[in-house]
């Protein structure tokens, strides 16, 4: 059983990822999301069967150890793979353009 871990799964890229891999029945998908009832809702009206949903927000590293906890009671302690795809984005870089970097 493939277990995958989506970081930014609630809306766009990240939705459509736990979307796709939760199609083969034989995954585990886990989505971590900022919002945990919109996007369970989400995914319960798209009737999605092997789909976790765990709150954790990329700057808030309490939430994170709490989600990979969590990750780990439910694939039995391992992992196949991580998708990152949220942004983080520092006060010092964020609105830095190409030009000053």
């Amino acid at each position: 059983m493939p277990s995958y871990v989506v970081v930014g799964a609630s809306r766009g890229l990240g939705y459509a990822f736990i979307k796709h891999l939760s199609q083969d029945p034989s995954n585990i998908v886990i989505g971590l999301v900022r919002n945990k009832a919109d996007t369970e809702k989400k995914v319960a009206e798209d009737g999605l069967k092997n789909v976790h949903i765990l709150q954790a927000d990329m700057v808030d590293a309490p939430a994170l150890r709490k989600a990979a906890e969590e990750t780990a009671k439910i694939t039995g302690g391992g992992l196949d793979v991580l998708i990152n795809n949220a942004a983080y984005m520092s006060q010092l870089s964020g609105f830095a353009t190409l030009s000053l970097a």
